[in-house]
């Protein structure tokens, strides 16, 4: 279902297209694609900055997924979650 997800997507700008990177991130992070979810994370997680938003849960997933390359960059994943936590202080989860 996501391959043909991936297939069909509509070109978007800005936000939404932030957005869906984001939401592409969690999906495939969720079915355990951890090379697609570190992907569209970073750009999303790139595309928020650029629009001076705050993208904490495509950096939190692009930090997570890092963890499973088989050399880890442990100061970009921990970089990327304290991010991800910092940046929601008020953030319950």
């Amino acid at each position: 279902a996501l391959a043909a997800m991936d297939a069909n997507r509509k070109p978007l700008f800005g936000a939404d297209e932030e957005r869906e990177n984001a939401m592409y991130a969690l999906l495939h992070f969720l079915n355990n694609d951890y090379i697609k979810a570190k992907r569209y994370a970073l750009t999303a997680y790139e595309q928020g900055v650029k629009l001076a938003g705050s993208p904490t849960l495509p950096a939190y997933i692009y930090a997570v997924s890092l963890l499973y390359d088989e050399v880890p960059n442990l100061d970009e994943a921990n970089a990327k979650f304290q991010y991800s936590i910092a940046s929601e202080p008020n953030n319950p989860l």
